[in-house]
């Protein structure tokens, strides 16, 4: 990617993100305050993404030990891995409600 590709900043934003922008944007900052900021949130990205990977392992294992709860909850559009075992964890095999008015009552 070059800096010379426009891009927007939000997708509701009709504010272009050029070259000319970014220039503008970086200029009041020195390079080593810029490079500072930008180690602080990779530092942060490469924390959160190993927190990401940890919660993940934890999931497959429990889906491992639920297999068809995991199926028929995944079942439903829309629900995948990690909604189906937060729904498995809270909600489980839903045999505790008699009906659905106690299911949406919890």
């Amino acid at each position: 990617m070059n800096l010379q590709t426009i891009y927007y900043t939000t997708y509701k934003d009709t504010k272009k993100v050029s070259r000319k922008w970014i220039l503008k944007f970086i200029k009041p900052l020195n390079d080593s305050e810029i490079f500072f900021y930008l180690k602080v949130l990779a530092k942060r990205w490469l924390e959160v993404d190993e927190i990401v990977k940890e919660i993940n392992s934890r999931l497959i294992l429990q889906a491992g030990q639920e297999d068809e709860l995991e199926r028929i909850y995944q079942s439903i559009p829309g629900i995948g891995p990690t909604a189906s075992r937060m729904l498995i964890n809270e909600l489980g095999d839903m045999s505790q409600f008699k009906n659905e008015k106690g299911l949406f009552s919890a």
